[in-house]
């Protein structure tokens, strides 16, 4: 059975869309519109000379970018054409790219995928003048792991990765609501308690010798790997900050403060407001020269503007406007790619730094996956999440881009 593909005017172009391809646990189905007569059967004979004359456009655009084998990808086939163009559209589809197409002219039908981790959907549209355009697209498929397992109804998170990849440490909180600071031995698969007093946040510092907290919005402290002992570093009455971050080459960290915008020099007790303006969102770059700043407080709904401030004068240098960001950002080590953290859950959002291009990430099945970091090449994010009935627990999922 066959359908029509309805055209809607979007400024001088219209775009075309409606030709959905929908992946469940690699289960593809295709759903299309069909028809005004069910009985029609749409047949086409492709005109070689009329195939890829850019009369119009075709590509696939699918969300999400990045899933697992239980994530239900969206792909949407759009076409481009000129606004006087007058003509109706149909596809098919080849869902595994391997040159045969699958689908006859808009079909449905169910599709069970070969389970690569990447594999490419292509789509051949035709119009009523049998001119004939292909667009493709690449589905990534890639593994979800379950690093601390946590089978009782409480919560570990806020989970950030040791310098070295070896570690990484997270606060376990409790139905009482106590939050203490676990590390997890990536290596040996092995969990030990860290820091018994209430602890929110913790993040290594550049090399992983010290570690800085934040008590119930009861200032910073910084927890020392070698000597075991506990001190405080800024009082309460100067911090507003929940998260402290580390610069990636010496021992500072950034922190939201009673001024605005602080660092701190760890070595040399030197507290230093770079700008007035407040925060809820930040990170550094790998070489410890750039902030990304974004005005996020909580889950938004609303597109947001990450700013990149350059330390050596304290000025903007590149803004990126019109972003959904949620706790938390992240700047992998390549310099390639900042996390934006959790959009809306379970989204996952990622920026190119130098195209501006938004990927998405789902971690399916996991619900409310939260405070992402980087594995320490970028092929990879840790995160907190959970599935439903278990208790939040610290998750590893691939990044194949």
């Amino acid at each position: 059975m066959g359908g029509v593909i309805k055209v809607i005017k979007k400024g001088s172009t219209f775009r075309v869309a409606r030709s959905f391809l929908v992946a469940s646990t690699c289960l593809l189905l295709v759903t299309c519109n069909s028809p005004e007569d069910d009985d029609d059967i749409l047949s086409f004979t492709i005109d070689s000379e009329k195939a890829g004359q850019g009369i119009f456009k075709t590509f696939i655009s699918t969300t999400p970018d990045v899933g697992t084998e239980s994530t239900i990808f969206l792909s949407t086939v759009n076409v481009l054409q000129d606004a006087n163009r007058a003509v109706d559209y149909y596809a098919r589809w080849d869902l595994d790219g391997d040159g045969i197409y699958d689908t006859g002219w808009l079909d449905s039908l169910t599709y069970t995928s070969s389970g690569q981790e990447t594999y490419n959907v292509k789509v051949q549209v035709i119009d009523s003048e049998s001119y004939s355009e292909v667009g493709s697209d690449t589905v990534h498929i890639v593994e979800l792991m379950n690093i601390t397992n946590n089978m009782d109804l409480n919560g570990q998170g806020n989970a950030d990765l040791h310098p070295d990849g070896t570690r990484l440490i997270f606060e376990w909180r409790y139905p009482t609501s106590e939050h203490q600071i676990y590390e997890y031995n990536i290596v040996e698969g092995t969990t030990s308690l860290l820091i018994d007093a209430t602890a929110h946040g913790p993040d290594y510092s550049y090399d992983g010798s010290l570690i800085s907290i934040e008590r119930g919005r009861m200032g910073i402290w910084v927890y020392n790997t070698l000597t075991t002992n506990v001190e405080e570093v800024v009082p309460d009455s100067l911090s507003l900050s929940y998260w402290c971050r580390w610069s990636p080459v010496e021992n500072k960290f950034l922190y939201r403060g009673s001024q605005g915008m602080h660092i701190y020099d760890y070595d040399n007790t030197i507290d230093s407001v770079i700008t007035a303006e407040y925060y809820y969102n930040y990170c550094w770059s790998p070489d410890g020269e750039y902030l990304a700043l974004a005005n996020h407080n909580g889950i938004s709904t609303d597109t947001e503007t990450l700013y990149i401030l350059r330390l050596a004068d304290l000025s903007i240098i590149k803004t990126f406007n019109n972003l959904h960001i949620g706790y938390k950002m992240d700047w992998s080590s390549d310099g390639n790619w900042i996390c934006l953290g959790v959009e809306k859950p379970p989204i996952i959002s990622v920026l190119n730094y130098s195209t501006e291009e938004v990927i998405t990430l789902e971690p399916s099945p996991l619900i409310y996956p939260w405070y992402p970091s980087w594995s320490i090449d970028g092929t990879s994010l840790y995160f907190e999440g959970r599935e439903e009935g278990t208790g939040l627990s610290i998750w590893n999922m691939g990044f194949p881009l």
